[in-house]
C-alpha cells in the first residue's frame, strides 16, 4: 500500500507539472507514474494537529481526515489507521475525487470534525482552489514563516488563514 501524504505546490516547493496543471488530480497523477494504486490520506492535516490533537474514539470535537482511494478493502486499512491516531476517518470517494482534499479547498488543513469535513469536501468548487493558491493565501501564508517562529504558535493562525481565505468554509 502506498498513501499519498503529499501536496502539489507549484513554485513554492514543486516544479510545474502539466498534466497536474491541466486539471489530473495530483495523486492520479502520481499513481500513474508509480504505476501503482495510490490511498490519498494524511495530506490535509498539519503536523501539530497530527501529533497533538488526536482523541479517543467517541470523543466531542474529534477532527477527521479525508481518505480517498479507487480499492474498497485498502480504504478501510487506512480508515483504520487514521482511526488508530486519534481521528475519524472520512470516505473522500475514488481517488479522481482526492482533488476535494488538496490545498486550498475547504477540508484542507482546517482542523474539522466529521461533519464539517464531509461538507468540506462536498463543498469544493473543482478548479478553484489555483485562484485561492495565486491570491490571499500564498502571499499570507508565506508571511506567517517569515519571522522563523517556533511552529507550534503559527498552527491555529494558519488554520484560520485557510478557513478565512476559503469563502466556501463549511457552515453548520
Amino acid at each position: 500500500m502506498i498513501i499519498d501524504t503529499a501536496n502539489y505546490y507549484l513554485d513554492i516547493r514543486d516544479p510545474r507539472i502539466g498534466d497536474i496543471d491541466a486539471g489530473i488530480p495530483e495523486s492520479v497523477w502520481v499513481s500513474g507514474e508509480l504505476g501503482r494504486p495510490i490511498f490519498k490520506a494524511f495530506n490535509s492535516i498539519m503536523f501539530h494537529a497530527l501529533a497533538e490533537l488526536g482523541r479517543p474514539q467517541g470523543a466531542p470535537n474529534r477532527l477527521a481526515l479525508p481518505v480517498a482511494c479507487d480499492d474498497a478493502r485498502g480504504k478501510q486499512i487506512v480508515m483504520d489507521l487514521v482511526n488508530e491516531t486519534g481521528l475519524d476517518p472520512v470516505d473522500g470517494g475514488r481517488l479522481e475525487a482526492s482533488w476535494r482534499q488538496q490545498p486550498s479547498t475547504p477540508a484542507y488543513c482546517s482542523d474539522y470534525d466529521t461533519a464539517k469535513t464531509r461538507q468540506g469536501l462536498q463543498t469544493a468548487i473543482n478548479g478553484r482552489a489555483e485562484t485561492i493558491l495565486d491570491t490571499l493565501w500564498r502571499e499570507n501564508y508565506m508571511a506567517l514563516f517569515a519571522d522563523k517562529p517556533a511552529y507550534a504558535g503559527v498552527h491555529a493562525r494558519v488554520i484560520a488563514l485557510n478557513r478565512r481565505s476559503i469563502r466556501s468554509e463549511p457552515r453548520m
